[in-house]
């Protein structure tokens, strides 16, 4: 096998494997990475998919106080009261989100919960481990220089948003099919964050995730633009308005995937290739899923085997069952590199 030592920023799905394999080496983690690309969200599911509570702490609003606790006297000796937040039993993650932003004190504070599992009388119980936070320095963020001996405590890990990583989120989340449809058309504004540029607002998982929930709301037309241009950007909010009437020129879905063999595709549209197959998943079901396929297989003949891939994965995510089926199995078969 060969190995890319060039290559150390990692998608979403990446980064939970490493964060896996190092809460099964029981290591400190830390993952950095630009604002809303989804890094506590990326805590959050391995927490659930091993079944741990999750305890999230923002270190930027701590006080070093706030983690020895306060004193108290016992037969004239001084002890110190350790915080209701901090776990006495049980098995979980401690989530110290935007550590490096953390006032020094309170970085201090916390080298012997990280390495040694102790703050003063309090010693962490077995079975809870640490995994922390914090964004680029060079994102402009709030962010203070990680002292070394802290940072020599954690395992390091770069996170980079990802456009298939965050569709097969989407999808499951129900998000907008139009904004999925969009992100996977210009794939270069899952996340397009310059902070050199003043902008207050900037396109990223989470603020996609934000017009997604806005549309859901509705948006009345006299404040569309300001409206989505708050949430990803002028750039971004221009586009995307700009895409969002091809919805309105799509075939019925309904009749589409009754006849698959035989509806119009047109050739030099790749903005309406990707809106059907971002739309075809939120119809498949165990009844139609061949003919789901078929589309598929049209759209990756008519444009590119990436469009087939959406149209399947859409569909997969909505109802993981689907891929016990004979028709994806046969369609993983012949895309699997593409798909994983």
């Amino acid at each position: 096998m060969n190995y890319d030592i060039s290559r150390t920023a990692m998608k979403p799905s990446h980064i939970e494997m490493a964060v896996n394999m190092e809460l099964d080496a029981d290591n400190p983690t830390f993952i950095w990475g630009s604002p809303g690309i989804g890094k506590s969200a990326v805590v959050k599911a391995v927490a659930e998919s091993r079944f741990l509570d999750l305890i999230d702490l923002r270190a930027l609003l701590l006080d070093p106080v706030d983690l020895r606790g306060i004193p108290s006297t016992d037969d004239g000796v001084t002890r110190w009261l350790p915080p209701a937040f901090l776990p006495r039993d049980g098995e979980g993650v401690i989530f110290l989100d935007e550590l490096n932003a953390a006032p020094p004190m309170v970085a201090a504070a916390l080298y012997g919960l990280v390495l040694d599992r102790e703050l003063g009388e309090y010693r962490l119980p077995d079975g809870w481990s640490i995994i922390a936070a914090g964004n680029n320095e060079t994102d402009m963020a709030v962010t203070n220089r990680m002292p070394t001996p802290l940072a020599n405590r954690f395992a390091h890990y770069e996170m980079v948003a990802d456009v298939n990583d965050w569709t097969a989120w989407a999808a499951s989340a129900g998000l907008d099919k139009r904004v999925i449809a969009f992100v996977n058309w210009r794939p270069e504004l899952i996340h397009k964050f310059d902070p050199r540029s003043g902008s207050k607002a900037f396109a990223s998982p989470r603020s996609w995730e934000m017009v997604s929930k806005k549309l859901g709301a509705g948006i009345p037309d006299a404040i569309l633009t300001p409206a989505i241009a708050g949430t990803v950007g002028k750039e971004a909010a221009s586009e995307f308005i700009g895409f969002m009437p091809i919805f309105d020129r799509l075939p019925d879905i309904r009749k589409v995937l009754t006849d698959p063999d035989n509806f119009d595709i047109p050739a030099n549209a790749a903005e309406i290739g990707y809106a059907i197959a971002a739309n075809i998943g939120s119809f498949a079901d165990a009844s139609n899923i061949d003919n789901v396929v078929k589309v598929a297989d049209r759209l990756g003949d008519t444009y590119s085997d990436e469009f087939a891939v959406l149209a399947v994965r859409m569909a997969t995510n909505k109802d993981k069952r689907l891929l016990e089926t004979s028709a994806v199995t046969e369609f993983l078969a012949n895309n699997a590199s593409l798909m994983f």
